[in-house]
């Protein structure tokens, strides 16, 4: 993808006052941030299709439709790590530190209510 049609992607996702607001620098520096990340995470659009496979699988639970907000959160954001495991680098250290700190805040959240009745 060239810098013309990042451009382009830029401009049709973002309204026209937030458009000019960006510089030609700073598109380029998104661009080579896309760049660096497609590296390490994979394609967003392949990254995109097994995140939302998985999160429909989740959603489809009998009980999701009861899980307090930050259990769905926790679990999309679980679910957007192994995406990204599964699409590129399963060796990026951060994914299973990321794991580990959603599931952890679900687990603190639950220790403190029960501790509460």
């Amino acid at each position: 993808m060239g810098i013309n049609t990042f451009a382009l992607i830029v401009q049709k996702h973002f309204i026209n006052s937030e458009l000019e607001k960006l510089e030609l620098g700073n598109i380029d520096m998104v661009y080579k941030t896309l760049q660096k990340r497609g590296k390490t995470y994979g394609r967003f659009a392949d990254n995109a299709e097994i995140a939302q496979r998985l999160k429909r699988v989740v959603r489809d639970g009998v009980k999701y439709s009861e899980l307090p907000f930050d259990v769905c959160e926790a679990f999309d954001m679980i679910l957007s790590k192994i995406s990204r495991a599964v699409t590129a680098d399963y060796k990026h250290l951060d994914t299973y530190e990321d794991i580990q700190g959603y599931a952890k805040l679900v687990q603190d959240r639950l220790k403190k209510d029960s501790e509460m009745k």
